[in-house]
């Protein structure tokens, strides 16, 4: 048992200013425990996910893990490109792939008369 879940416990029967001298806390990093405990309820992980997601529709499909992380930074949500490319693993989405190059060439059935090379051997 951590010493913060101790004094969870133990607050039905002293109080918590009591509980903290004793074990020379402070009971500023008790409630900061305690609301980080609360605020654990949020499910960060689903709402990553639709935000991922929903950067799929809005780039049709050509963004990956760090065009969609950076992308994600600017709409203020903070997550590792890791992650993004994990989420993007399990939910089985990959981009759009790159084109391939091809290079043009010259025309080479013309009637001229290919130029001279100007090296001397």
């Amino acid at each position: 048992m951590t010493t913060y879940r101790f004094i969870e416990a133990d607050k039905a029967n002293r109080t918590v200013r009591m509980i903290c001298r004793v074990l020379r806390m402070s009971r500023a990093a008790y409630h900061a425990w305690r609301d980080a405990q609360e605020a654990a309820g949020v499910d960060e992980d689903a709402l990553v996910r639709v935000h991922v997601c929903g950067l799929r529709h809005a780039s049709r499909g050509t963004y990956g893990s760090p065009q969609r992380t950076a992308a994600l930074g600017k709409q203020g949500v903070m997550v590792n490109h890791r992650w993004v490319a994990l989420i993007l693993r399990e939910e089985g989405l990959q981009c759009a792939p790159c084109r391939r190059f091809h290079g043009s060439t010259t025309e080479s059935a013309h009637a001229r008369p290919a130029a001279e090379r100007g090296v001397s051997r």
